[in-house]
């Protein structure tokens, strides 16, 4: 059996050994489930899980040959392409706005915006685009406010408003 590992596979190993650290961290959180609450490690554990999953779904692919293969367009291979630099972007703007703006505000125009910078590539309208960037944004952000608020009963700031 000839084994060829390539990026993707030398990725998910890496991605494998720091979620390694990720999890054993979590560990020293108070056990989920303990007090009859899911408690501070639950998405920790949740996450490392998942992303373990996943991880060892890329190698899988990988060493048995059926992931999908790569395409790359001609010159734009290898570069960094303009919206995923508007991913980080929006993402440290959304960090650093978050405690000022409040949840509502910075959540609606973070996950709008990302929603559009996605839509965008799809065949449709920039109308259409923009109508349906701005409900995914809604939806998530009200959503988000119920699982935190309603469920885990946590604390989300308001802004300076």
């Amino acid at each position: 059996m000839n084994v060829n590992i390539n990026r993707q596979a030398l990725f998910a190993l890496l991605l494998i050994a720091l979620d390694a650290g990720y999890f054993f961290q979590s560990l020293s959180l108070p056990r989920p489930f303990q007090l009859g609450e899911p408690g501070p490690a639950f998405l920790p554990i949740v996450l490392s899980a998942f992303l373990f999953i996943s991880c060892a779904g890329v190698i899988w692919q990988e060493l048995t040959n059926t992931a999908e293969p790569e395409v790359n367009s001609g010159a734009s291979a290898g570069r960094i392409r303009p919206r995923s630099i508007a991913l980080v972007v929006a993402s440290a703007a959304f960090i650093i706005a978050f405690d000022p703006l409040g949840y509502w505000i910075a959540t609606f125009f973070y996950t709008t915006l990302i929603a559009w910078l996605f839509e965008r590539e799809r065949d449709i309208t920039h109308v259409r685009a923009l109508v349906t960037s701005t409900c995914i944004g809604f939806s998530i952000t009200a959503v988000g406010w119920l699982f935190f608020v309603t469920l885990f009963g946590l604390f989300l700031p308001t802004g300076v408003f």
